[in-house]
């Protein structure tokens, strides 16, 4: 009878860690169908946006195509965010674990893979990306966000800046702006430049990022000629020369 009860047991036992297993790996192959279609439509979003930015234009029977450049840099983490991610992840462990020891069929299986797939979703939503996109001398700067969402939180055209320079946290007031984006990696990052601008919405702008040369050159065309003078100049002290 003993060894009936203890084969039940075990029978019971395998059975149920097989049946996790089993739905461990179906959720795995879900999140890699999840990853490859957001790979997929991010894709297809940064060709729809090169093909929009890239307009032809005719004139006659020339055909001019507009200069497009585009950089994107990843924001680095806070020291308060990874604390939400480890504190995420910890949760998360000790709630599956819990989840696993009430041994209940079907229902803890499914409620591990939930909250694994809610910490995922968590962590991950913590990774975020400027991409910046300059057309014929005109910048737009979108957020993303864990490569699920993407949003514009600049947009202005270049005879519109009123400076550009070289970022430096000891000369900028940023209490003199309405609005200042951080669209860097850090403010602490070398390589900083920022720009200002006025926003009818949004007021007295200030934003700095981490441009690229080619990306500064675009960028430095589309400005004014009083304001070119300035940020010329300003290239020349940091050792960089256009032609």
């Amino acid at each position: 009878m003993r060894t009936r009860e203890r084969r039940y047991r075990v029978g019971r036992a395998i059975a149920i860690t097989l049946g996790v297993l089993h739905v461990l790996n179906a959720a795995v192959v879900g999140l890699a169908v999840y990853d490859a279609l957001l790979l997929f439509t991010n894709k297809s979003l940064s060709l729809h946006l090169y093909e929009r930015k890239h307009r032809v234009k005719k004139f006659g029977s020339e055909r001019t195509m507009d200069a497009f450049f585009e950089q994107i840099v990843k924001k680095k983490k806070t020291a308060m965010e990874w604390s939400g991610i480890v504190a995420t992840v910890v949760i998360a462990v000790v709630l599956m674990v819990v989840l696993l020891m009430l041994n209940v069929p079907v229902l803890s299986p499914l409620l591990v893979i939930g909250v694994g797939y809610g910490a995922w979703w968590l962590a991950t939503g913590l990774n975020a990306e400027y991409e910046y996109c300059v057309t014929n001398g005109d910048i737009d700067i979108d957020l993303i966000v864990a490569k699920r969402k993407r949003k514009r939180i600049v947009s202005v055209v270049g005879r519109k800046v009123e400076t550009l320079l070289p970022y430096d946290p000891a000369k900028v007031d940023e209490k003199a702006y309405q609005r200042v984006v951080i669209a860097a990696p850090s403010k602490n990052d070398t390589g900083l430049w920022c720009f200002t601008y006025h926003s009818k919405k949004k007021g007295h702008t200030l934003v700095v990022f981490q441009p690229e040369q080619r990306v500064l050159r675009a960028f430095f065309d589309g400005l004014q000629s009083l304001v070119k003078i300035e940020t010329r100049r300003a290239m020349q002290e940091q050792g960089i020369i256009f032609e």
